[in-house]
């Protein structure tokens, strides 16, 4: 038996954002990589990952190994000049996977998926989706149980102590003006003037417990 004690919300919020906009930012990059180049279809696993993860040097190949250019020795291919020879839209693919940064309005950059966000991700039937197994783990991480005895113990008498204390306020033992300076005083929390443990002080307890046992 375990109890959820505390959820940090705005984290887990946070990283249902983050894997989601991961995942539509990729799917344009798929979707772009399609529109500007007639050489290469994303179709396979490793092909869309070597893509999202460095876009520009990967449509670069595909296109001068596509156009069957050779480089002429000592001299470096340049992409550009391959595709305005060929008639490819590269201009157009850069300027199609350009995404607004996340937390910085107004900003865009080219996208480029970390190595280290890759497992967010999976491709199939050709297109990116959210890995939902692994996003719930980044989820599971942000809560706090109450799960050995002791712990369960020590949620249970502050929700007794909080209840206890409305119970009062209910039968006006205590009057609403006394919550927020018996809260502080007790190590509570005043919610919609009622009386409730400080979960997030409860889930610092309880982490500390862990690593004492």
């Amino acid at each position: 038996m375990k109890n959820k004690v505390y959820e940090n919300e705005a984290v887990t919020k946070d990283l249902k954002e983050n894997a989601l906009h991961l995942c539509n930012c990729a799917n344009k990059v798929v979707n772009t990589f399609h529109e500007c180049q007639p050489f290469d279809k994303i179709v396979t696993n490793e092909q869309a990952s070597a893509l999202v993860l460095n876009p520009i040097e990967y449509f670069d190949q595909v296109m001068i190994k596509g156009a069957g250019v050779k480089p002429v020795k000592g001299l470096k291919v340049e992409p550009e000049a391959v595709a305005l020879m060929y008639g490819v839209n590269r201009s157009g693919f850069i300027a199609g996977i350009q995404v607004e940064t996340r937390g910085s309005r107004g900003h865009f950059a080219s996208f480029k998926l970390r190595e280290s966000l890759k497992y967010l991700l999976l491709f199939q039937d050709g297109m990116f989706i959210v890995n939902e197994t692994e996003l719930q783990k980044d989820i599971e991480a942000q809560k706090t149980y109450a799960e050995t005895p002791e712990q369960i113990e020590i949620l249970e008498y502050w929700e007794n102590l909080a209840n206890v204390l409305n119970k009062h306020l209910d039968k006006k033992y205590i009057t609403e003006f006394e919550i927020y300076q018996l809260a502080q005083t007790l190590g509570l929390k005043n919610v919609n003037k009622r009386f409730t443990p400080n979960y997030q002080s409860l889930a610092s307890i309880i982490k500390s417990m862990v690593l004492v046992n």
